[in-house]
């Protein structure tokens, strides 16, 4: 997350580590799957796809942050913000 939030790519990232993913957080292989099943399923998931896109270069973390700032509050956010 660092180094993407520095302006790497996740491919100059993943290029130095060709021998392994260590080091590597979870999320690079998880997000994408994460992603698959939410739309299959249907279910809201923006940060799971905000990171997906941020990890895929599709948006950078500045742009994911401000969108999902942006994002209409649902039902399921205001049962936990009146608490």
């Amino acid at each position: 997350g660092a180094r993407i939030g520095s302006g790497e790519t996740l491919q100059d990232i993943l290029k130095a580590r060709q021998q392994s993913l260590e080091g590597v957080a979870e999320g690079v292989a998880t997000a994408p799957a994460a992603v698959r099943l939410a739309k299959k399923y249907n279910v809201h998931m923006p940060l799971a796809e905000a990171i997906n896109a941020v990890l895929q270069g599709d948006k950078n973390p500045r742009e994911a942050i401000l969108g999902m700032m942006q994002l209409p509050r649902r039902s399921d956010f205001s049962a936990i913000a009146s608490r």
